[in-house]
């Protein structure tokens, strides 16, 4: 099976609110989400299968900065990527996900958010 190159950069999330009428961003809360401070704030990355998984850094293919995050998944099992430091965040407020992320051979990739249990 070919290994899948996903390129992970700018994974930013940023709060909205709403002020009379217009949504207001006051810009990324998630620090190092653009990993140009190396893997600070990021857990190791984890794969199903022990070993088919590997997170480099990259400076041949940023987007924004002068590096971006690449794993290369060789394995037909899943893997994951999650922060160290959970945000907080504050209910009723509205908060947007975004990620640019490139794949490179077969495979997909989704953004996923999750929250401790009991919290709502």
């Amino acid at each position: 099976m070919a290994p899948v190159r996903l390129l992970l950069c700018l994974l930013n999330v940023c709060f909205l609110t709403v002020l009379a009428g217009a949504s207001e961003s006051i810009g990324p809360l998630l620090q190092n989400g653009d990993f140009e401070n190396g893997t600070w704030g990021w857990n190791p990355v984890w794969a199903r299968e022990p070993g088919a998984a590997k997170a480099v850094l990259d400076t041949t293919k940023p987007h924004g900065g002068t590096q971006s995050l690449r794993i290369d998944h060789i394995g037909p099992k899943d893997w994951s990527l999650a922060r160290s430091v959970n945000l907080k965040v504050q209910p009723g407020e509205i908060y947007e996900l975004s990620a640019w992320c490139r794949v490179q051979g077969p495979g997909w990739h989704g953004l996923l958010h999750s929250h401790p249990p009991g919290a709502r």
